[in-house]
């Protein structure tokens, strides 16, 4: 763990090593969200009180029952509560035999950090475009991002002979896949070759042969279209 990582420092003054130990994070709100993006290592797993999301993904880890953290060591974890309900939660991991500052903190302190380097950076772009008169570096990022994403969700490109309905459905799930798989191709590429996929007469038979596939991104928008 570096030494001027977040986490580290925000450990540090409660003279905790995090060391071998794994990092629980209790949440997975915004606030959950937004801790995870800050902090390295990320944590192993989440848990949250919401049996909805038992078993599901978040910020590609698994959300497990709180009642999972009993079956681990109390010694070799470090649990942030990660929630706007502390108070609840604090009750809860005492109850279970944890105990407040040793074995779980109060991720709140992080979360403020991470907002604040957000209002830290608003204020930095504002500040150079009007510095230079130039409020296009306002746009700079979403550029950047759209590049990337591709178009906006509700102005899908002319994708074959799909309606509109069918073309948003198709371009939200490539999204989806982009922000959680890296891709070597833009969303334009792809949307281009899908396109010319999707314009080959389906008496014309025949299958894709994907050539390398990286991390898989291109694999799993191919097995949409396909």
């Amino acid at each position: 763990m570096r030494k001027n990582d977040p986490l580290c420092e925000f450990l540090v003054k409660d003279n905790i090593d995090l060391g071998s130990k794994r990092l629980i994070l209790f949440g997975t709100g915004k606030m959950s969200r937004i801790i995870s993006m800050l902090i390295s290592p990320k944590p192993a797993y989440y848990v949250d009180n919401n049996e909805l999301k038992w078993g599901k993904s978040f910020c590609r880890r698994i959300i497990h029952n709180p009642e999972t953290l009993k079956n681990e060591s109390k010694d070799e974890l470090v649990v942030l509560v990660a929630s706007q309900f502390y108070g609840e939660i604090c009750s809860q991991m005492e109850k279970m035999g944890f105990t407040e500052n040793i074995h779980f903190f109060d991720g709140k302190e992080l979360y403020k950090k991470a907002m604040q380097k957000t209002h830290i950076h608003i204020y930095k772009t504002l500040r150079d475009a009007w510095q230079v008169k130039d409020w296009r570096i306002l746009f700079k990022n979403r550029a950047k991002k759209r590049k990337i994403y591709g178009p906006f969700l509700l102005f899908p490109p002319v994708i074959g002979n799909l309606s509109y309905f069918k073309r948003v459905a198709l371009l939200y799930r490539f999204k989806k896949i982009t922000r959680n798989v890296r891709c070597a191709h833009t969303q334009e590429q792809m949307l281009s070759f899908v396109n010319d996929l999707f314009r080959i007469p389906p008496e014309i038979e025949g299958c894709i042969v994907e050539a390398g596939a990286f991390k898989g991104g291109s694999t799993c928008k191919l097995s949409i279209a396909a």
